[in-house]
């Protein structure tokens, strides 16, 4: 443990020295790459921790990544200017950009010499709480020879080694990466790189493998076997082989999740095993695959899912052990109606938009998986919101936005004390602190909403995300929330508690 403290010490070298600028350090580092080939494949294999194999086929400007780690199956890439990904249960994704309005988040370069952990040029990219990235080139072959990433959730620390020429360009054959937000060891090692071998079949973003949920014949609609708790959330009955199990309904989760007792209980094995602390705190999480699982009349065939801890005590009878996220939402229409407590999911193509004139609509992004669109918080643009059914309170604020935006954060404002009392949460990793603030002013859609708490997570590990926050239960609530992945839209329509608070 003493020896990875003393990795990360960066020791300016003693000599003066004329220091090249960032801008000059990767002229040369480019230079000392040699040309990039405008076609090429290259084939990585790793092991350590994880296993498996990486393709990377590249054409001009498209690109695509196939990552295989165990029985998991992922693809990426970048065709014809649009980013795309693949999950593990082949829905094809396309990445849609940010609109751009936000105010970007501010980096400080800085170059130095240092002489450890290795004699380098340091060039640091550092936001103002000290994040960011950290590249260390030779001073004789500018050869980029380690890089961290800083995080609140740990650092990533990789160090390449074994240069050597590929065609025409030279590249490291070999890199180790310790990983302490994922708590691993990995070996990438280089087995091929060819030049002029791809054709545009190899970089073309793929449809979907597969549909994951099936329909019974003959029926587009289905009403899900659901009941709703106290405070809104939304509990859904699935059965896996002969078990009935209580999952949580939450378009915040990324994937279908299920807790690691449950699955050890069920006699699943799990895959992939890692450290994650990208929610509330650290857990350990890995990837398991269900031969079926059964909501209602829909089944899933063959779900990869994501194992880590959700063991949460609805009632004194009901416990909730897992998670429906994306993988079960992404196909098709769903409506969560909060007023009469039903959830319905219609085949996708038959799924209409509500024409109720005070509906909000809204569009989103689901890069990450999860529902995000663009809000403004006190007046502040906050385009990386996540819509998230699993979350406790109306909307909670996190540092991405907060370091950006602090003169958004009121404190008190003529709310009195219960602006001020600190709340304790629950996620994924176990409790964290929110602090509450005023919130004067929330734009959301065509709707504005006054005068109440939000809560900003206030921990420097919880929420180590790029995410300006995310709108929960307590505020989804008030409407028929109409999911429309797969057109890139959520709609919400006011319910009668909400038709008093929106102004059109």
């Amino acid at each position: 443990m003493l020896l990875l403290a003393l990795s990360f010490v960066c020791v300016p070298a003693v000599a003066s020295e004329q220091i090249p600028d960032s801008a000059t350090l990767r002229q040369l580092a480019a230079a000392a790459y040699g040309p990039i080939p405008s076609n090429f494949r290259q084939v990585i294999e790793f092991n350590g921790t994880l296993s498996g194999r990486e393709v990377t086929y590249r054409l001009a400007s498209d690109s695509r990544v196939v990552r295989d780690v165990g029985p998991i199956h992922n693809e990426s890439g970048s065709y014809r200017g649009e980013r795309w990904h693949q999950t593990a249960n082949g829905h094809t994704v396309v990445d849609l950009p940010d609109p751009g309005l936000a105010t970007g988040e501010t980096f400080n370069v800085t170059v130095q010499r240092v002489s450890a952990p290795v004699d380098a040029y340091l060039v640091s990219t550092l936001n103002v709480r000290g994040d960011g990235t950290l590249e260390y080139f030779d001073p004789t072959t500018h050869y980029l020879i380690r890089r961290e990433t800083v995080a609140g959730n740990g650092k990533t620390a990789t160090e390449y080694d074994d240069f050597k020429p590929f065609g025409a360009r030279n590249l490291a054959g070999h890199w180790h990466v310790r990983d302490d937000t994922a708590k691993t060891d990995i070996d990438y090692y280089v087995r091929e790189f060819a030049s002029n071998v791809v054709s545009d079949v190899d970089v073309a973003r793929p449809a979907s493998r597969r549909q994951l949920v099936e329909f019974p014949a003959r029926v587009d609609g289905v009403r899900l076997p659901a009941r709703f708790t106290r405070d809104g959330h939304v509990i859904v009955r699935i059965t896996v082989g002969e078990r009935g199990l209580d999952f949580l309904l939450d378009t915040g989760s990324s994937a279908v999740t299920i807790d690691p007792g449950t699955a050890r209980s069920l006699g699943i094995t799990v895959f992939n095993r890692e450290s994650s602390s990208m929610n509330a705190g650290r857990y350990d999480t890995g990837e398991a695959i269900l031969p079926e699982v059964k909501v209602g009349d829909l089944t899933l065939p063959d779900v990869v899912v994501s194992v880590l801890p959700f063991g949460w005590q609805v009632d004194g009878e009901t416990k909730a052990v897992g998670l429906l996220g994306f993988d079960f939402l992404c196909e098709m229409g769903v409506t969560i109606d909060y007023q009469h407590q039903t959830v319905t999911a219609e085949r996708f193509g038959t799924y209409q938009a509500p024409d109720d004139p005070q509906t909000i609509r809204l569009a989103i992004r689901l890069g990450t998986q999860q529902p995000v669109t663009s809000a403004t918080i006190n007046g502040a643009i906050a385009e990386r919101t996540v819509l998230d059914t699993g979350a406790a309170g109306a909307l909670q604020i996190f540092d991405y936005f907060a370091r950006r935006h602090p003169e958004a954060l009121v404190e008190d404002a003529g709310l009195g004390a219960r602006s001020r009392v600190p709340h304790v949460f629950t996620g994924a990793g176990g409790l964290y602190l929110a602090k509450p603030y005023a919130i004067e002013d929330l734009q959301l859609g065509q709707a504005s909403f006054h005068d109440f708490i939000g809560f900003r997570a206030m921990s420097r590990s919880s929420f180590p995300v790029n995410e300006d926050g995310l709108i929960g239960v307590s505020f989804l609530r008030l409407f028929d929330v109409y999911l429309d992945y797969p057109n890139d839209k959520v709609y919400l329509v006011p319910n009668k508690t909400a038709k008093k608070a929106v102004q059109e």
